[in-house]
């Protein structure tokens, strides 16, 4: 019988301070990670008189983080943002944001992502903005956003879901905005929206939707924005439509 052996790897954490000291921020440099198992030693030094309780943003861009290390926020306990763009991320857990509580914003845009697993941000129930665009997500779980009752802005674009299925954003009651073009959608389901009244704005532009019964953007009673250009639809029927709120 093997066993899995926890392997640790170093980063350096270039500090900088801010918008006179409203930020302070790590900028991680010089990570490898390409094993789940990975563990990440943190190395760097503090300005004066700041310390790890004072980080409110850990970024990286362009580094290898093909797996996220729960110690980034573990350690960071206080972090409001983690900006991991560029980083060749393939895959995020509930395991891996176990310490997320206190994040308002991730992004992890221009990744390698596919797959979003069901309760990934179950602990992170102060989350304001998500950003996963512009990876190869073609799967998301049920319940992958459990736990988001706070999102106010979620980015899918420019990923490969092909169809928005039923109740794919439920437990995001406060959601205003949601992007979704680019994903290759080709089905949005009759229910694919129930839960998102708050909903202000949609872009479901550059898809590859060939018909679309308007019908499912009624439970979308604050709607003003709605983005569908860019498809194959050749018209779309309003009738039945309950859009009074639509700005055209």
């Amino acid at each position: 019988m093997t066993f899995g052996i926890k392997s640790a790897t170093s980063a350096t954490c270039i500090f900088s301070s801010e918008l006179n000291g409203l930020i302070y921020a790590c900028n991680l440099v010089n990570a490898n990670i390409q094993n789940d198992l990975d563990d990440l030693l943190i190395q760097g030094d503090h300005l004066d008189g700041f310390d790890d309780s004072r980080v409110t943003t850990v970024r990286s861009n362009a580094t290898q983080i093909q797996f996220l290390p729960s110690s980034i926020l573990s350690r960071f306990s206080s972090a409001s943002q983690l900006l991991l763009t560029h980083v060749q991320l393939s895959q995020i857990t509930e395991r891996n944001l176990a310490s997320c509580n206190q994040l308002g914003q991730i992004n992890f845009n221009n990744n390698a992502l596919r797959v979003i697993q069901t309760g990934t941000f179950r602990q992170c129930g102060r989350l304001r903005d998500l950003q996963l665009g512009n990876n190869q997500i073609m799967e998301i779980q049920d319940d992958a956003f459990l736990g988001l009752g706070s999102l106010t802005g979620l980015h899918l674009d420019n990923n490969v879901l092909s169809e928005v299925r039923p109740n794919m954003f439920r437990h995001m009651n406060s959601l205003t905005s949601l992007w979704l073009f680019g994903c290759r959608i080709s089905t949005v389901a009759p229910n694919a929206f129930d839960g998102l009244g708050l909903l202000r704005s949609l872009d479901l532009g550059r898809n590859t939707l060939t018909s679309l019964d308007v019908t499912v953007f009624n439970v979308l009673t604050n709607l003003q924005h709605l983005r569908v250009d860019g498809n194959r639809l050749i018209s779309i029927n309003f009738q039945g439509a309950q859009l009074n709120n639509l700005q055209r």
